[in-house]
């Protein structure tokens, strides 16, 4: 039996874009997926934690195969667990609603 491996968590400044300039990064030995924010005047930016969840998440729709709950705690965990909330209810309804269309 294989253990998943398991992601991990990069910040990095990018000062040749922008003084504020950040990447997120969330790696395993099967891929790397970035979110980049470039601070832009009128512009909403988003905190640092909310920034690592979202990359969490773009990370396990794309990779899938590692385990990515190391990194979701350096993130903005009351944002993961409402999305993770939000996710199952709107599965619920989904299932309800293809099933009211089938007895139909």
């Amino acid at each position: 039996m294989s253990r998943r491996p398991i992601a991990q968590v990069r910040l990095l400044t990018l000062p040749q874009l922008h003084p504020e300039a950040i990447r997120v990064e969330v790696d395993c030995c099967y891929s790397t997926t970035g979110i980049t924010q470039v601070p832009a005047p009128g512009g909403l930016e988003l905190p640092t934690p909310a920034l690592i969840t979202a990359a969490c998440f773009e990370h396990e729709a794309r990779c899938g195969d590692c385990d990515t709950s190391d990194a979701h705690v350096r993130g903005a965990v009351e944002l993961r667990d409402e999305t993770e909330r939000l996710y199952a209810l709107v599965r619920q309804r989904r299932v309800r609603y293809y099933a009211h269309g089938r007895r139909n």
